[in-house]
């Protein structure tokens, strides 16, 4: 399996050692073919030297690795070259003892990511080595190693009653993960977990190779019950290409005391090591999450438990024989997705009240005592409702003998088959291709079932979970099931197409597809594995809905490369649930298009897209996609379009991505988004968009819940019509259009609302920002709605060609609370900071740098309200003028404000202006400017005078003291002497930090006021002790509260009053 860069290995002898760089990968066989050559990528003339003999990925035997040993080793994989023994050796580089493309893809990550200093650890029974630790952060003790950092460790080797400690002294200090990578470690301990995590914010693991740990405890342990042991959150990490073997009679195999996320490799535990053997599989305290591991758990007591919480299951290849219950949780059971095989007393089980959801994936698990709870009666305690994937409960009359083969029927057709691993008297079943309102006939092994009693051989089966009782052989019958003329793979060669059934046999006239010429239409839900290469291919799933409401079609891909000159490679014509495209771990998967289309829809349109979907589709897995939009759009569809993770990389002439009705970016029940890279880049229009105006619908909407995504456009990076929602992800957006207000162009990063271009008719559109990283550099607006704006959470950081964030109605910053470090948003450059009719910022922290006013409360849509310097008219700081129904108002949190010198204001509203709490600091000429009232009730202001001019300038400005119903008197009024980049601190009575700033510009005069504090001495320069950081982001804006400053020059003062600081 395909992974992420790790470790290079290199071979002495018949051991191994490591080196950074490599991508790692399962081991599954692969077929040389010279159809499948792979083209050379030339990524690096880096190399690694060392005996030829020795290396691994030197391939040539020139001792080194380089560009060389691609080549040498593309045309031997290609049967065009041949490899010395030695050479072979060095090429088998994920040591599976074959020499194929995977192979191939490892050595080009080699020679493109050279040695790096992670620290590794040999262990050995005679003697613990460790080398690169230039920190002493590694330490042995006998057979104990500690680590005291967090970092990256390899550790390979093998030892008898070794233990791997991490204790990190101070998690709050050093708050990263431990990331442990073991390569072929073996390793025993009989008192001891084999791996203790007793400290650390997270702990990592990564296997490489067979890693065998052994706990050869003769009874339990009452602390550290477990081979590995964790007092914190704990992930077998995706990048893990290997297998980890657990074997322990008494104590679990993994116990961890918070979040267990098991994301790769294939895992094994056996502690049903004989008839002694009583201890769990694995246990979580807090949320057991599955996406993407191999697990294969043979225990004697439960197999996978959460005591606390819930366990999910996203993907993967779950099978559980336990002696108790296979998969357990306080809460909740969640199957989104992979196949789950559970054996047990109870398959699956929940305590009373518990919910079990079902939504995806391939599940069968059997019990010997009670469906999912303790007794027959209290199942109807357990609540299914969430499950959207229909449920089969199966209660036997008599028990069924373990290694069966539980089967369904429709019409002859094989709908479902899975075999159970144990014993059983109950079923459950679920499946994508039962369907609601169908009928089919079950089979255990070969004998056909009826109910109840054996009567009835129809299994008509309701929506939600449907319950057979008395389920029993069919009265007068022993029927084989018919041979299976379903086809499970497509397998493309250039102007040819094969149908395979699941044992491999090639099918003429498969029952559930038809073949085309190189066009394939799937007609029935199936899982559909989709290789080979081919320039005139075309997959169409075209399942009648009526016949199949429910029924979904996934599309596995397994390095297929299709395009087509006039027509989309993959056209979803009609499906009653969705279509699932995956790309399968491992693989790199392509998908093009031509520069015109010829091909339409249902409703007579051409269909604009490489990929193309009448109704939901979601892109998926653990491999990567590539989609090549050369007519219009890269991936589009008239529904829900959905992007959970794998890597997607997207280029397209039009739109990257658009859904008709709505876009979510990442699975939104999922909690690690590690494995979603997202990249897109619209050549002439939007990243992605949704288009649904249909206010009555809930659509329209953009959705983002994690992931890393890197969005280039031409025109808008997001665009939503109505909704548009950032909860997590790592965000970084490019525009590069007209951002000119009398053109119809937009390239803004955010966007929501839409004009129909048509129709002329217009809906509000609302972003709500709750989380994430977004760095977005845009030609127009950072941020731009056409309704209210809500600012969280996350951080942002704005280059606008306008403004970094505008709304057409009302912008909130911060939920409340005064807090600083929920939210920060960094305007780098900008001509208008916050824009909107009404500005409310609560919390958070907001640096604005613009070249007219900071904040701007006015009205107008997109183009009104950037009207250039001087054209908002004016208004006086001491005044009373009513104004318009704008407002500017800090209640809490921190806003700087940095202006360019002229008819600029930091706060400029067309209304009123509020300070109520917080802190709000303009840098620049005017400082705080309203057509209406002025009123101070609490809070911190700052503003400086430059020497270039005063406070009242062009169209209003602060000719004195903040006025309005509780003025603000003038505490500080200070005479300096500073020049940009000049710390300026404002201390109280006893010497401590107010708050202190970097002016941004020539400072002469500072004026200040606040109600909280007594006295006030104003400072230039000097150096800052225990104060806090409103924000680190902005490197150049190191504003601070609290603390002491250390040197300094104090400023003399100006006028004041009897009580400074009212």
């Amino acid at each position: 399996m395909l992974e992420n860069p790790h470790t290079n290995l290199m071979k002495t002898g018949s051991k191994s050692f490591l080196l950074k760089g490599v991508f790692y990968m399962k081991k599954s066989f692969i077929r040389k073919t010279a159809a499948g050559a792979m083209s050379i990528a030339l990524l690096s003339s880096s190399f690694i030297s060392a005996d030829a003999a020795a290396l691994l990925g030197d391939v040539n035997q020139d001792s080194a690795v380089g560009i060389a040993d691609i080549v040498s080793l593309q045309k031997y994989i290609i049967n065009q070259g041949t490899l010395s023994s030695d050479g072979k050796s060095n090429a088998d580089i994920n040591s599976d003892n074959r020499v194929n493309i995977f192979d191939l893809s490892l050595l080009k990550n080699m020679v493109s990511n050279p040695f790096a200093d992670t620290i590794k650890i040999h262990l050995s029974d005679n003697e613990i080595t460790v080398e690169n630790d230039s920190n002493n952060v590694v330490s042995v003790n006998n057979k104990i190693v500690t680590i005291s950092a967090s970092g990256k460790y390899i550790v390979d080797g093998t030892i008898n009653d070794g233990q791997i400690l991490v204790n990190i002294p101070d998690i709050t200090a050093d708050a990263a993960a431990a990331e442990i990578t073991l390569n072929n470690v073996s390793m025993t301990n009989s008192s001891m977990p084999c791996i203790y995590s007793q400290s650390a914010d997270k702990l990592k693991i990564t296997a490489i190779g067979t890693n065998d740990l052994t706990d050869t405890a003769t009874a339990a342990r009452t602390d550290s019950p477990a081979c590995i042991y964790s007092l914190t959150d704990t992930t077998i990490t995706k990048n893990s290409g290997g297998t980890l073997n657990i074997t322990s009679s008494f104590n679990r195999g993994i116990d961890c005391n918070e979040d267990l996320n098991l994301n790769g490799g294939t895992i094994n535990i056996n502690t049903d090591v004989d008839t002694l053997s009583d201890c769990d599989a694995i246990k979580a305290r807090e949320t057991v999450s599955i996406d993407g591991a191999d697990i294969v758990i043979d225990s004697s007591a439960d197999g996978i438990k959460s005591s606390k919480r819930n366990v999910e299951v996203l993907s993967g290849n779950i099978k559980v024989k336990a002696g108790n219950d296979a998969i357990q949780a306080a809460t909740s059971i969640n199957i989104s997705g992979g196949t789950v095989v559970a054996g047990g007393d109870r398959g699956l089980k929940l305590d009373d009240g518990g919910t079990l959801n079902i939504t995806g994936g391939s599940v069968i698990a059997t019990a010997t005592d009670y469906q999912i709870t303790d007794t027959a009666q209290s199942l109807a305690n357990v609540d299914m409702s969430g499950s959207t994937q229909n449920i089969m409960l199966l209660d036997f009359l008599s028990q069924q003998s373990k290694n069966q083969a539980v089967t369904l029927t429709q019409n002859g057709k094989t709908a479902f088959e899975m075999t159970a691993n144990k014993k059983f008297n109950y079923a459950l079943i679920s499946s994508s291709a039962i369907a609601s309102d169908s009928t089919y006939n079950l089979y255990v092994g070969d004998a056909q079932q009826g109910h109840p009693n054996g009567q009835s051989a129809d299994f008509k089966v309701s929506s939600g979970s449907t319950e057979f009782t008395d389920v029993a052989a069919l009265i007068g019958s022993v029927i084989t099931i018919p041979d299976d003329n379903t086809a499970t793979s497509i397998v493309y060669n250039g102007n040819s197409v094969s149908a395979l059934n699941a044992s491999g046999s090639t099918i003429s006239s498969p029952s559930n597809v038809t073949i085309s010429g190189n066009s394939v239409t799937i007609k029935e839900p199936s899982v559909m594995s989709v290789s080979g290469s081919s320039n005139n291919a075309q997959i169409i799933v075209d399942c009648d809905k009526t016949t199949y409401p429910t029924g979904v079609v996934e599309l596995d891909l397994v390095g297929a490369e299709l395009s087509n000159s006039s027509a989309a490679p993959i056209y979803v014509k009609q499906i009653g649930d969705e279509v699932q495209i995956v790309a399968k771990n491992g693989t790199v998967n392509t998908i093009s298009d031509g520069t015109s289309h010829s091909d339409t829809n249902t409703d007579g349109e051409t269909i604009p897209a490489a990929i193309y979907a009448e109704d939901d589709l979601k892109i998926k897995g653990q491999g990567t996609l590539n989609v090549n939009g050369n007519t219009e759009d890269g991936i589009a569809t008239k529904n829900d379009l959905k992007i959970y993770n794998g890597t997607v990389n997207v280029t397209a002439k039009d739109d990257g991505l658009r859904g008709g009705d709505s876009v979510t970016i990442g699975n939104d029940t999922a909690t690690d988004f590690s494995g979603l890279n997202l990249t897109v880049n619209a050549e002439s229009g939007d990243g992605v968009k949704a288009n649904d105006m249909d206010t009555s619908s809930g659509k329209g909407f953009i959705t983002i819940n994690g992931g890393t995504i890197n969005v280039t456009a031409n025109s808008d990076g997001f665009h939503a019509s109505q909704n548009l929602n950032v909860n997590n992800g790592d965000i970084t957006i490019k525009t590069t259009g007209s951002s000119s207000s009398t053109s119809d162009a937009s390239a803004k990063g955010l966007k929501a609302g839409r004009t129909d271009d048509t129709t002329g008719t217009s809906v509000t559109g609302v972003i709500t920002i709750n989380g994430g990283h977004i760095d977005a550099d845009t030609k127009d607006d950072c941020v731009h709605a056409s309704g209210n704006i809500y600012l969280y959470g996350g951080t942002l950081e704005l280059n606008s060609g306008d403004d970094a964030v505008h709304s057409d109605a009302d912008l909130t910053i911060g939920k409340g609370n005064n807090t600083f470090d929920d939210l920060t948003v960094i305007a780098e450059a900008c001509y208008e900071g916050m824009e909107a009719i009404n500005i409310t910022q609560n919390s958070g922290s907001v640096i604005v740098n613009s070249t007219d006013d900071g904040y701007n409360a006015a009205g107008g849509a997109d183009g009104s309200g950037n009207m250039g310097p001087g054209n908002w008219g004016g208004g006086n700081w001491g005044g009373g003028s009513s104004g318009g129904n704008y407002s500017i108002t800090i209640n809490g949190g921190f806003a700087l404000v940095n202006a360019t010198d002229g008819d600029h204001d930091g706060f400029d509203s067309n209304g009123t202006l509020t300070i109520a709490g917080g802190f709000a600091i303009s840098n620049g000429t005017d400082a705080f400017d309203s057509d209406g009232t002025q009123s101070y009730t609490g809070g911190v202001y700052v503003k400086e005078e430059g020497s270039g001019g005063g406070w009242g300038g062009p169209g209003g400005g602060m000719g004195g003291p903040m006025g309005g119903s509780s003025s603000m008197i003038q505490s500080v009024s200070a005479s300096v002497s500073a020049s940009a980049g000049t710390r300026i601190t404002i201390c109280d009575g006893s010497g401590n930090i107010i708050v202190s700033f970097i002016a941004d510009k020539n400072v002469s005069n500072i004026i200040a006021g606040c109600t909280a504090y007594t006295g006030a001495t104003v400072y230039t320069g000097g150096e800052l002790s225990g104060a806090t950081y409103f924000q680190t982001v902005d490197q150049t804006q190191l504003a601070a509260y609290g603390g002491k400053l250390t040197g300094g020059t104090a400023a003399s003062s100006g006028s004041s009053t009897t009580n400074p600081w009212r």
